[in-house]
């Protein structure tokens, strides 16, 4: 994938930096962790406090259970649309 997007001079760099599960677990919380405090922002920050809120609940193949919330406020310039996915 990463030769078919970045070239193969990167894709052979990319092969060489190790990751272990505990560092990928660790970036992907933190990624989540800002996309939440992000769509939380937003949405106190709303212009005239409108704001909508949808909430789906699914269970995953592992019988692992989902909520995702999609959450959805005016902006100034363009409405913006966000989505969150939560583990129960």
């Amino acid at each position: 994938m990463a030769d078919v997007v970045l070239g193969r001079d990167a894709e052979k760099k990319l092969t060489t930096v190790s990751l272990s599960n505990n560092m990928i677990q660790r970036r992907i919380k933190d990624l989540s962790c800002d996309i939440k405090s992000q769509v939380a922002e937003q949405i106190e920050t709303a212009p005239f406090g409108y704001f909508a809120i949808q909430l789906d609940q699914s269970t995953d193949i592992s019988l692992c259970l989902q909520l995702m919330m999609f959450a959805m406020c005016l902006q100034i310039i363009f409405p913006c649309l966000q989505m969150c996915v939560l583990q129960i």
